[in-house]
This record gives C-alpha cells, structure tokens and sequence, in this order.
C-alpha cells in the first residue's frame, strides 16, 4: 500500500482504539498514558503496546487496494503471514475490539479512502461515497485483465455478458463506480456456477487464476486445447458463439466457456 494511504488508515485504526472513532476522547486517552509515565522513552512503549502498533503496521503494510486483483493477492499474504503477525500483538483486548465491531472496522477503511476529505461524513454517507465516487477507469480495468480499453468495450458491449442497461450506465467520462467494478470483475473473473466472489471461501482457487493470464487469444486457447486456430475456427459450436468472430481475445470466464466447447477443460 503506498505510504500515505497505509499512515492514514494506520492514524484512523489508532483514533478508533484510543477514542472509538472520536479524535478527541483518542487524545485525551494519550494525554492518561503520557501521565502514566516518567519518560518520553517509556509513552512511547506503553503507547504502542495499548494500540498493537507494530501489528497494524506490519498488517497494513501487506495490504494494496489498487484493484481487485490486488485485494485477493494482500488476502493471501495475510492469511499466510498470520502466525508471525499475531506475535506481534501487545494488547488482544484491543485486537478483539476492532476486529469484533464490524462498523468500526468498515469506518476505519471508508476513512481511509476517502482520506482528501474536509468535511466530518457519518459511516452512511462514507459508504454512499463509496460507491458514488470512488471510480476506476476502463484503461486500468482493461490492464488488469491483460486488455486494452477497446477489446474491454467489445466484452462490455457485443459479448451478451452484460445488461444493456449495465453497459449504458459505464458510458460515463468519469470512470467506473466501485459497485460497477466489482460487477464487471466478477462477470470476467468467475465460471458462470462460481456466482459472486467470495475470497475468504475460495481464495486458493483465485490465486491460482490470478497466477495465470486474466485473458486469452485465440491462439491461446487453440494451444491449450492441442489444438491450432484453424481447427479452432472449424468447430461447430465455436461458430455458433457470434462474437467469435470478430474479438481476438477473451476474459477468463468466455475463454472457458470456449475450451469446454472443444471438450477441453480449463483447470484453475
């Protein structure tokens, strides 16, 4: 996570365990701590200790909001570098406080994305924000899955994936909505039977995935049926798929329904 991003959710974990969200009662907790000790040396101890400092810290660090992708791959992480993370808490009733209070947790990392903000937002206008203005442009969507903007636009628009309605709601200047995204990334990303994501269930299965390519050409898919383009172009019921034709490359989700119309099987 780039360094102003993780400081700031770091700041707003810290304002959350000292004073439940409020700046205020956060400073008045480290004014009783800083009158505890005898020392700057000592506060600062007894200060990281109350607020698992180096545990959140070290936890944030793994954490990258940049896409989905990113998400799913910092969930890993942290899953494997958990033992070594709980060595680092100094303070589990803290830990059960945050992690246990599922409105407090969500308000620390809404606070944290919207960070440029000035004015004082309640938790139901953050999550509203959310969704209303965080965007990310089809460009980054598109290198995501190893695209380009246009190739995305034809599966947006001419593959049937998608509700008219949906892809004439993304025409916008300003980019994709959060909730947009997650959609796109879902209906691009998933098998039909997998439904919607679920990274705490299946985050094996989306490593494995994402340690593949996110798109495939023609040729690709010809190569992992044993096959060539030609012989590709020839089966019956790849002709009947009326896109077919004019994209050259496909997300994972068509790339799969294609190999399985070869009788092939696309493992990951």
């Amino acid at each position: 996570m780039p360094k102003r991003r993780a400081s700031v959710l770091l700041d707003s974990t810290l304002v959350y365990l000292l004073g439940d969200g409020n700046k205020e009662k956060a400073i008045c907790k480290i004014q009783k701590l800083k009158d505890k000790t005898n020392s700057e040396e000592a506060f600062l101890v007894a200060f990281k200790k109350e607020v698992n400092y180096d545990f959140f810290n070290a936890l944030y660090s793994e954490l990258n909001f940049k896409n989905i992708s990113s998400i799913i791959r910092s969930f890993k992480s942290v899953k494997e570098k958990a033992p070594e993370l709980r060595k680092l808490i100094t303070n589990q009733e803290g830990i059960d406080k945050i992690f246990n209070d599922k409105r407090g947790l969500r308000s620390i990392f809404i606070k944290m994305i919207f960070s440029n903000k000035r004015e004082i937002l309640t938790d139901d206008e953050l999550m509203m924000s959310l969704f209303k203005q965080f965007t990310i442009s089809k460009d980054d969507i598109a290198i995501e899955f190893g695209t380009t903007k246009k190739t995305l636009n034809k599966w947006l628009n001419e593959t049937g994936l998608f509700k008219e309605e949906f892809t004439k709601a993304i025409t916008r200047n300003q980019g994709v909505f959060f909730n947009e995204y997650v959609h796109i990334f879902e209906i691009l990303f998933l098998a039909k039977e997998e439904g919607k994501l679920d990274i705490e269930k299946n985050i094996e299965t989306y490593i494995n995935r994402l340690n593949h390519p996110l798109s495939y050409f023609k040729e690709d898919i010809a190569v992992l049926c044993d096959s060539d383009k030609e012989t590709l172009k020839g089966v019956a019921s790849i002709n009947k798929v009326a896109y077919y034709s004019f994209i050259n490359k496909f997300p994972y989700s068509l790339s799969r329904d294609l190999i399985e119309k070869m009788k092939c099987e696309l493992d990951y």
